[in-house]
């Protein structure tokens, strides 16, 4: 079955993907973290759909998300506050993060998230599938200079972890889309300005060579033949969770039905 084809920005798309879901919420204005790294397109879109609502911006260091242990990122770094949101506790009604839970400890950030909300409050993420950029996944294979290093793990493990960690109501969904490009280097650009080369290829730096960028071509295997664009498979993994306390009140974020 053929991929939906998109034009623009994964990133981007990511983000109002996301934010649509906030339309759900029946609240004039929440508190809201928005985590991030380097793209700001979350934080950018929220304040441009939802101006009322108080936005409080986190980015994580590239050097706190580049060297995870476990390719799952399924292990705990309990003791490392390194993954620790700025946060007070019981403090947002809302936290979103956007393709970043990729890059993190899992465990540690649903911690995270589940101190920081109040009782009724919200989590939305997303996190990239294993499909995702495949296709350099496989040509870079060729290549001596780099090497595709990252593991994207089933976020359906993700939502078995927010269960355990005291979060309610888990759901999980996934889109999948191929995204067209007019040739590697616009590909390699996207990659490099959202700050995920070094997340995703050892030796990063060479990206922006023309000898390697060359040859990633020469076994890129996603070429449309008419239009000599390439294609790029992105899968997403959407998560919505509700932090809800026995015995803790009645105040929570009310929902409405689709």
């Amino acid at each position: 079955m053929l991929l939906p084809e998109k034009q623009y920005d994964f990133w981007v798309a990511t983000a109002d993907e996301l934010i649509d879901r906030i339309s759900l919420l029946q609240s004039e204005a929440l508190a809201t973290a928005v985590v991030e790294h380097q793209d700001n397109s979350t934080t950018d879109l929220l304040r441009k759909r939802f101006p009322q609502f108080p936005v409080h911006l986190f980015s994580y260091p590239e050097k706190a998300l580049g060297h995870l242990p476990d390719p799952q990122n399924q292990a705990d770094s309990a003791g490392d506050n390194s993954f620790d949101l700025p946060f007070e506790s019981d403090s947002m009604d809302l936290i979103i993060s956007n393709l970043v839970v990729s890059f993190l400890p899992l465990p540690t950030f649903a911690r995270e998230c589940f101190r920081v909300l109040r009782d009724g409050g919200v989590l939305l993420t997303s996190a990239f599938g294993p499909d995702s950029f495949k296709e350099l996944e496989l040509a870079s294979r060729e290549l001596s200079s780099i090497a595709f290093k990252a593991s994207f793990g089933d976020m359906h493990n993700f939502g078995d972890l927010l269960l355990a960690t005291g979060f309610t109501n888990p759901v999980v969904d996934t889109d999948r889309g191929m995204y067209s490009y007019a040739d590697i280097k616009a590909i390699c650009d996207q990659i490099t300005d959202t700050g995920l080369a070094s997340l995703l290829f050892t030796n990063s730096e060479k990206l922006n060579k023309s000898e390697t960028l060359t040859e990633l071509l020469e076994h890129y295997s996603n070429v449309q033949e008419k239009s000599h664009t390439l294609h790029l498979t992105i899968e997403v993994f959407y998560g919505i969770a509700w932090k809800k306390s026995a015995g803790r009140g009645s105040t929570t974020v009310p929902f409405q039905a689709n």
